[in-house]
């Protein structure tokens, strides 16, 4: 039992206990501070303000305080959003106190307004005062965008060490407002809290003021380890405190009641992301009864249609369709277009990847083409069965004319038994623009039980059209004769608007979030996507097909796995004795060597017709290597005898060549981590160039499950073999920190 202690007493008796005019904000009102706050209603009192110390003769001010969490004095540095006079004071403070963790719950502009500044380069190198920054990468989710900056004070005696800092931007919570669903806070704050340990300084919290979404940042993420150690928390009391420290913190009653909702749905359901290592037991343990004969799946699925409204979407309105949508959006963002009851649903990357719609019939057939020229939507996936209309010229040259738009017929070819793809030509009297369109039409739809090879084959083919058939249009699209491919939402249309196409958006973000992140959390894609398109699912069988076709994704990709290598000493060529594999979990594999070491790693996909080869050399650096290829970013950052990789990017389908030089004196290179590769997809050579001879390198240190890489290459690519030991497609490589 968890108890969540709320005040008997509205939102305003708090404020009255707790006056800004409290405590004094002398050092903010002198005259030569005041053009360093944002507002002048909203400064840094001074008994918690944050004090500069490496300012000379400047102003030791900041509008910033100390803020405690649980059992944490000082867990937190809560600040206005900075503006250009302070960007050198507020990465001078960012070095001074050790941080780390930068979250930043605010856009550059909202309603009009600017609201925080960018205090960051976006490319190469740039010095604030004497702090440098560099931006070493930039990752974008659909809720928020993860960064990551070399930090390095350049007037610091010789020998001081450059610092990692991960920028967390929540990019989806206005000002003065909550968002809609606090599944998405809630999955932020995991997120920005990872890389944070007792060892770092304070996490940095910011929004515009730096009063009420940084407050309730605050609140939220140290209530959650309240009710972690304590399984009780308090939330009237903790506020109480804090807004001892910084002026205002949760700054409205709408924010107030959304620390309560996103508690809530923590203490509901606080763990849902799965590792595929661990899908076949939770898989079971959804199938479980209980004493009424209820399994979990329909527990959990009850939960994911909740229907109650939280205090937080009752006192307002919202939108989620796009500006070029034309029709009235109801809350959830659900628009009727004359008749085609589309909505805009979030995705993996962005807020606006899908619009779900019923499938057009003849009178609605004019507003939805329009609304995909509208869009700037060059894919449509229709799943809807063979009894309704076609919408669309399916004859060589046929074009349909609705009014200024005219729909040319391209071509068309049968991708499968269960795929045919359209090629289509949007023309408009209006504007001199084309725009090429793609369709897919899927053919039939499988069971929930998957009983036979004919629902198998359906089944894989849907999985086909979800995980990268549609991805193939973006990479293949080419800009000829002026015709352009969009980067606009995905038209996904089935017969009523609703199941079909709500499984597909969750294959399509399941799929990526296992590419990406080496999990998938079902609970989380499901229930916002009932949050977005309320009726969308039926029945709890909508869940349970969703698992098992993820069931089935995992099967077929089962990874295989070749391993070889050599070592050259005093140029003689030799096998690899003074180097081994470990399996440091069933789904890490990590090569260890001494000395000066290349390793070259080369990853096959068969499954794409379109093979491109990389290379990355990335040379020594006492502190930071990175290299810049295609979409992506090597990384790798030394610490003390370690080496910390990361590379970001996209490069599923790709033949990759990764080779790097280092001479430190341990190698840690995880070349392997997360789900899974097509059959025969990883291949690895390893070479060394050693600078001593072999007899000299010594091993590192032993590991649970080494391998020596000659003598049992053999069981190495028998375990990699297992279908339980997946491994993840190459697009993120992650060492943890050393």
């Amino acid at each position: 039992p968890v108890l969540i202690s709320a005040s008997p007493l509205p939102f305003q008796a708090i404020e009255h206990t707790v006056s800004a005019t409290d405590w004094t904000t002398h050092v903010a009102k002198l005259p030569e501070n005041m053009n360093k706050n944002r507002y002048s209603n909203v400064l840094a009192y001074d008994h918690t303000r944050v004090i500069l110390k490496d300012v000379g003769h400047k102003s030791d001010y900041i509008n910033a305080n100390y803020i405690d969490g649980y059992h944490r004095r000082a867990a937190y540095i809560a600040a206005q959003g900075p503006i250009p006079a302070t960007f050198d004071d507020f990465w001078l403070m960012v070095w001074e106190q050790g941080c780390n963790i930068l979250v930043m719950i605010s856009n550059f502009i909202e309603r009009g307004r600017r609201k925080c500044d960018k205090y960051w380069p976006t490319s190469g190198q740039q010095l604030y005062g004497s702090i440098s920054v560099r931006m070493v990468s930039e990752t974008v989710r659909a809720f928020y965008t993860i960064r990551v900056f070399l930090v390095r004070h350049v007037r610091c005696k010789r020998g001081a060490k450059d610092r990692l800092v991960y920028h967390y931007q929540y990019t989806d919570w206005r000002d003065f407002d909550v968002p809609p669903s606090p599944l998405p806070v809630l999955k932020f704050i995991e997120t920005s809290i990872q890389h944070w340990s007792l060892d770092n300084g304070p996490i940095v919290v910011h929004c515009s003021a730096g009063v009420g979404r940084t407050g309730t940042y605050i609140c939220i993420e140290s209530l959650i380890r309240q009710l972690k150690a304590e399984h009780v928390v308090t939330i009237r009391s903790f506020l109480e405190h804090i807004r001892q420290q910084r002026m205002k913190l949760v700054q409205t009653e709408q924010q107030y009641a959304f620390i309560h909702d996103a508690l809530r749905e923590y203490v509901l359901y606080p763990s849902h992301a799965i590792r595929p290592t661990h899908f076949a037991d939770y898989l079971s343990h959804l199938r479980e009864l209980d004493s009424s004969g209820r399994s979990n799946l329909e527990r959990q699925y009850e939960m994911c249609i909740e229907s109650r409204l939280s205090s937080a979407d009752m006192s307002r309105s919202r939108t989620l369709a796009s500006t070029g949508r034309r029709g009235s959006c109801s809350l959830y963002g659900t628009t009727d277009i004359m008749g085609i009851n589309s909505s805009t649903l979030h995705g993996y990357h962005t807020l606006s990847e899908y619009i779900v719609a019923r499938h057009p019939m003849a009178g609605t057939e004019a507003e939805f083409w329009k609304m995909v020229w509208d869009e700037n939507s060059s894919v449509i996936v229709c799943l809807s069965g063979s009894e309704v209309p076609l919408f669309w010229p399916s004859k060589p040259n046929e074009v349909r004319d609705i009014g200024w738009l005219h729909v040319s017929h391209a071509r068309s070819n049968i991708y499968s038994n269960a795929l045919t793809r359209f090629e289509f030509l949007l023309t408009s009297d209006r504007e001199d623009y084309a725009l090429a369109c793609t369709l897919w039409r899927f053919h039939g739809w499988p069971s929930v039980e998957l009983e036979n090879d004919e629902q198998l084959a359906l089944a894989h083919s849907l999985l086909d059209l979800a995980s990268h058939v549609v991805d193939e249009e973006d990479e293949e699209a080419d800009d000829e004769d002026g015709i352009q491919r969009s980067t606009g939402p995905i038209v996904v249309v089935d017969n009523t608007g609703g199941g079909h196409v709500g499984t597909f958006c969750a294959l399509r973000i399941l799929i990526n979030q296992l590419t990406h992140e080496f999990l998938f959390d079902v609970y989380f894609v499901f229930k916002m996507l009932c949050f977005q398109r309320p009726r969308m699912f039926q029945s709890h069988l909508d869940l349970e097909f969703i698992y098992a076709l993820l069931q089935q994704y995992l099967a077929r990709d089962a990874t295989t796995s070749l391993i070889s290598g050599s070592v050259g000493a005093g140029g003689h060529q030799g096998p690899i004795s003074n180097s081994f594999f470990s399996l440091s979990s069933p789904n890490r594999l990590r090569f260890h060597c001494r000395r000066r070491t290349k390793v070259m790693v080369n990853h096959l996909f068969p499954h794409r017709h379109k093979p491109r080869t990389h290379n990355v050399g990335l040379h020594h650096n006492p502190r930071m290597l990175s290299s810049q290829f295609g979409s992506s970013l090597v990384t790798l950052s030394s610490s003390a005898n370690h080496v910390n990789s990361l590379l970001t990017g996209d490069l599923l389908g790709d033949e990759v060549a990764f080779s790097v030089t280092q001479q430190d004196n341990a190698l840690d290179c995880l070349t392997n981590h997360g789900s899974t590769l097509p059959s025969t997809g990883l291949l690895e050579s390893i070479s060394h160039e050693s600078s001593t001879p072999a007899d000299n390198c010594s091993l590192a240190p032993s590991l649970p499950r080494t391998m020596s890489t000659h003598s049992q290459s053999a069981d190495v690519a028998a375990r990699l073999t297992d279908p339980t030991v997946s491994l993840r497609r190459f697009s993120t490589y992650s060492l943890p920190t050393v």
